[in-house]
């Protein structure tokens, strides 16, 4: 008896549903969800936890009164839950299972979605104009041909997904993502969706992550503000008269520049430029295992490798390094005995330092001079790069690296090495050594306590390589006191973006 009243009072407190416990609705708990739907006291909050139907909700939701109504705690899985969104204009649903759910053609305006799930849901050719999804799963969730204008997608609970969601031929003019911060705020993008044919006018999508993961063939792209790393992606859009690059909102504060569409284009042809002019390793004749290991997928790490051990090479032959044909030549028949990627990969890291300890250094600091290294956010040609376009988006695209790293003369050929990387899910990664390039090696090295020469980095054609990435894999003990990372950060190959 006692244990079967200790369970009812267990379940009139707590719901336990796929999103984890719902918590009572006290008026401590109804003042939160107020708050988090942007509504007033004046609001109706309906604990939905216990009713059964999208119509019941709905009936008492008219019965609500108030300013707006807030619906909490509704599971409506696999409903056709048009009549209950349609009662709610101005309002909100919170806490609410609407997994699978039906609203083709549905009208919710002016409203909020907050901590839900609607994956798999058909919200197809809904009226969702000014609607806020604020912590939402929208898994495999379809918004094609909806009208989201002036709606907003908001990171929050560490709930927010967009894996898969279709929004074809949508309406998003004045759209806004924000999904950047810490990983309780960020929206988890990856997967298939599409954006194609989407109206993106006067919206937002800098802080969406998405691009990259997404097609955006024919979508409409008109005054509309995208991150730096979005330029050289947006192959198939349609631009207007101008796009907006920044690295954040408006209300963020980033630096924001405004491109013309031949800008954008001149941009993009230049970023096109830079992959052509990496060399290519030769796929069509794959006789031994490192040829088919290089050529298995395109953009493979060997492909980089081969491309960077191609242009150290010709370069050191038109210096006149003597012997190097040969070496090449007996170098390139160990790479044919290769049988495993762990030998192709020592090869490759062996040759190229090899040739570049051949070729010197190419920094030259006077005391207290400095280089400032970030992430190659928009890759162009070194000429471009100097060009008045490239200078205006520069503040921009320093903006968007979340790796930098700052090289400043010592005097005497010393350089201490300053570096700071930090994920928009907040962990980081500091680098710090006083460094003097080894003639051996063609690295920066550095001693540490224990008195060991350490290689730290090394610059070729204005990229700073780390010897050892600071991760917990990647960086042996000897090299671990110049690093302090939180997992999951650690450092990659940066760009001497300007020489001011």
């Amino acid at each position: 008896m006692l244990q079967t009243i200790a369970s009812v009072l267990i379940t009139a407190t707590h719901i336990v549903t796929p999103m984890g416990e719902i918590a009572m609705l006290t008026p401590e708990r109804a003042a939160e969800v107020r708050a988090q739907c942007s509504l007033g006291e004046n609001s109706t909050v309906i604990d939905a936890r216990s009713m059964g139907t999208a119509a019941e909700i709905a009936t008492q939701a008219k019965q609500g009164g108030g300013e707006a109504v807030i619906v909490y705690g509704a599971n409506l899985a696999g409903e056709d839950i048009s009549i209950l969104l349609e009662t709610l204009e101005g309002g909100c649903i919170h806490s609410s299972i609407l997994a699978e759910s039906k609203a083709h053609r549905a009208t919710f305006t002016q409203g909020s979605l907050v901590y839900s799930s609607i994956e798999h849901a058909d919200w197809s050719e809904a009226d969702l104009t000014g609607t806020r999804f604020v912590g939402v799963n929208a898994e495999n969730a379809d918004f094609s041909e909806a009208v989201l204008d002036g709606g907003a997608w908001i990171g929050a609970f560490g709930n927010s997904q967009l894996l898969d969601a279709d929004f074809t031929a949508a309406s998003m003019r004045g759209f806004a993502y924000h999904c950047a911060g810490t990983q309780e705020l960020n929206c988890r993008v990856t997967g298939r969706g599409t954006y194609d044919s989407v109206d993106f006018t006067d919206a937002d999508i800098s802080e969406s992550g998405f691009i990259g993961w997404r097609t955006f063939k024919g979508a409409t792209f008109e005054r509309t503000r995208i991150n730096p790393s979005a330029v050289r992606l947006l192959k198939d859009v349609e631009i207007g008269a101008s796009v907006v690059v920044a690295n954040g909102s408006e209300q963020s504060g980033a630096t924001a520049v405004t491109l013309s569409n031949s800008e954008f284009h001149k941009l993009m042809d230049e970023t096109e430029r830079y992959r052509r002019q990496i060399p290519e390793f030769d796929c069509d004749r794959q006789e031994t295992f490192a040829d088919q290991q290089t050529c298995s997928q395109w953009g493979h790490p060997l492909r980089r490798l081969d491309g960077e051990l191609t242009k150290v090479f010709q370069l050191a032959r038109r210096r006149g390094v003597p012997g190097i044909v040969g070496e090449q030549r007996l170098w390139r028949e160990k790479r044919a005995a290769c049988e495993r990627p762990k030998c192709l990969y020592e090869l490759y890291d062996e040759r190229i330092t090899e040739l570049l300890a051949s070729l010197g250094t190419e920094i030259d600091l006077g005391k207290d001079e400095t280089l400032r290294f970030d992430l190659d956010i928009v890759p162009v040609p070194d000429r471009m790069r100097r060009s008045e376009l490239y200078k205006r988006l520069l503040p921009a695209i320093r903006e968007t690296s979340y790796q930098t790293v700052i090289l400043t003369g010592l005097g005497d050929g010393a350089i201490r090495l300053e570096g700071l990387m930090t994920l928009d899910t907040g962990q980081s990664c500091q680098w710090n050594a006083a460094t003097e390039y080894d003639p051996e090696s063609g690295w920066y090295s550095a001693r540490n306590n224990a008195g060991e020469l350490v290689q730290v980095f090394r610059v070729w054609e204005g990229k700073l390589k780390p010897r050892f990435d600071g991760s917990r894999h990647g960086t042996p003990e000897e090299a671990a006191e110049f690093f302090d990372c939180e997992h999951p950060a650690f450092f990659g190959t940066l760009k001497l973006l300007s020489e001011t």
